[in-house]
């Protein structure tokens, strides 16, 4: 059953206060069109109003095509719309004439009906209807491995809830059966395997009842059973062996899971996990020949442990199997380090470098809306390049994501916002300048695009950190010199070119001079009324050092000059 098979809807009033559809229940509209998934009921006898409760409760029948009718009763808090679970867990939404979340007001009512999942087993392909017999013929007195395919026809998430096994066997008569369970939920669209190992005990008739416990309304739970006939002789059960040797290593916060088979042995079979696995696994419920050994581990470390199979034979088998696997600590946190990106001009080539760190490679790069034309991104490693020629002058404002490989993936984004040109016009490329050391020598290129003749550089707002300066004539000027000392420095860096008139570019710019091998050291600024700068221990040490060749130099023309008698 999907949506589309709903051909005609019934409201009733419970007259009969028995909570269900019955004689002498009063029929209050009927909706034989089903429209974007609603039926619209107008024009009924009972005024329905606004923030009270409709003392009877009202029904609602919903046919199929194929003539099913499921009946649901509920009651209508008609204060606003709300979602309501009715008999089966089939879900419905109640709202007056203007749309989801408007009141019932007067004789305007819609029963919303979502789609749902729709649940299909097929054992190759071949269709097992609900209710049918999957037989197997005349099969010999050994394992029979049976392999189905839960399908989900619906539009939406089939849920399998059977608890402990979504997949449950009973009424078995002359076998056994062991089962290797499905996932949940079905995708809609999707399929989910499940494998029933039966094995006959005897010569003779054998069989079982499947049921599977779901969310679709008309076929829960889903049944079917198997039939055959065992013919021959019981031969001796092989030996049981786990065939699965090693198990792969994992890392901290991601989701791991790998499947631990084994051959031989009487299903159904019993499987255990000693002690000393990784924290955060588990085996997986089952009673088939393989098992699922999964979870999200939470210590890092190296785990060594056991995992055991035993079947049903008489006398029992059983079989372990050692792993020693190694479970990383949690990947560094992925993050771009490249804050700002410089600036360009149309039709000139433009190229930088997007960096990030941590995570796991390969990485994937993306570049969002709102980036100046003409540029593209690339690259799978810690660093993607931005580059093209751009067609189109203006102020650019977008993002950039870098996404890794980790399972669960992480990702960052940055945003930036770059300036392109026109042409004809200079501008100020360089938007950030790497920090400096106090008493480290620095130097930094400020580059420039367009503009003609000798370019004159100054700073015309601001003031350079102590001990550097601003030298060039060309495109491009240095900042360069000696840090005398700590702090966060802004100022504006002005080029003009040679052209009559001149063009000009002003950009703002900070610069960080840093202590030696720490942080910054308090910002330049004068304190009461003695201005001056403060300065930190190493800017105290480059004093000191600065003062010995003075000393020393005071000291030998002490020596050198004459002495008074």
């Amino acid at each position: 059953v999907t949506t589309a098979d709903w051909t005609v809807a019934k409201l009733y009033e419970d007259v009969n206060h028995d909570s269900a559809i019955s004689a002498g229940d009063t029929l209050l509209s009927t909706a034989n069109t089903l429209s974007g998934g609603k039926f619209a009921f107008t024009g009924f006898s009972k005024n329905i109003a606004s923030g009270t409760f409709q003392p009877n409760a009202c029904m609602v029948s919903l046919t199929t095509s194929s003539g099913a009718t499921l009946g649901h009763t509920f009651k209508l808090s008609i204060a606003a719309a709300a979602d309501v679970t009715v008999t089966g867990g089939y879900p419905v939404q109640v709202y007056g004439a203007g749309g989801a979340g408007t009141a019932i007001e007067g004789n305007v009512m819609t029963i919303g009906i979502p789609p749902f999942g729709e649940i299909h087993v097929m054992r190759g392909a071949n269709s097992v209807t609900s209710g049918s017999t999957d037989s197997l013929g005349t099969v010999a007195i050994a394992k029979q491995t049976l392999a189905y395919d839960i399908k989900n026809l619906g539009g939406a998430d089939l849920s399998l809830f059977g608890s402990p096994d979504k997949v449950a066997t009973s009424s078995l008569v002359n076998c056994s059966v062991g089962v290797i369970q499905p996932s949940s939920p079905v995708s809609a669209g999707s399929s989910q395997p499940f494998t029933l190992e039966v094995t006959p005990a005897a010569a003779g008739n054998f069989s079982l009842a499947v049921s599977i416990a779901n969310t679709d309304p008309d076929e829960n739970p889903y049944t079917f059973t198997v039939s055959g006939t065992a013919s021959g002789s019981p031969s001796p059960p092989p030996a049981l062996d786990i065939t699965t040797t090693s198990l792969p290593a994992g890392a901290v916060g991601t989701p791991y899971s790998q499947t631990v088979s084994s051959t031989g042995g009487t299903a159904p079979y019993t499987w255990t996990l000693g002690t000393g696995a990784p924290p955060g696994l588990s085996l997986a419920a089952g009673t088939g020949s393989t098992v699922t050994f999964s979870g999200t581990p939470t210590m890092a470390g190296t785990y060594t442990f056991n995992i055991t199979v035993s079947d049903s034979s008489s006398p029992a088998q059983s079989d372990t199997q050692g792993y020693t696997i190694t479970i990383a600590a949690a990947p560094a946190a992925l993050d771009i380090t490249t804050t700002s990106l410089p600036n360009g001009q149309q039709s000139v080539v433009y190229s930088t470098t997007v960096d990030c760190t941590g995570g796991t490679a390969p990485f994937t790069w993306t570049l969002g809306a709102g980036a100046p034309p003409g540029l593209s991104l690339s690259g799978t490693g810690a660093g993607a390049t931005l580059s093209g020629t751009p067609t189109a002058a203006g102020t650019y404002t977008f993002n950039i994501t870098v996404s890794d490989s980790a399972s669960p993936a992480q990702s960052d984004t940055q945003s930036f916002t770059v300036v392109i040109a026109a042409p004809g016009t200079i501008i100020i490329t360089t938007t950030s300048l790497p920090a400096g050391v106090l008493g480290t020598p620095y130097s930094a290129n400020i580059a420039s695009s367009g503009g003609t003749g000798t370019h004159t550089w100054q700073v015309s707002a601001g003031s350079l950190p102590a001990g550097l300066a601003l030298s060039g004539s060309g495109a491009v000027a240095t900042l360069s010199g000696m840090p005398t000392v700590t702090g966060a420095f802004s100022f504006t860096v002005q080029v003009t070119d040679g052209s009559t008139p001149a063009l000009t570019d002003d950009q703002p710019l900070t610069l960080t001079i840093a202590a030696p091998g720490g942080t910054p050291g308090p910002i330049k600024g004068g304190g009461g009324g003695g201005g001056g700068c403060a300065a930190g221990p190493g800017a105290g040490l480059l004093a000191l050092l600065l003062l010995v060749p003075v000393l020393l130099a005071a000291r030998r023309r002490l020596r050198a000059s004459p002495r008074r008698g």
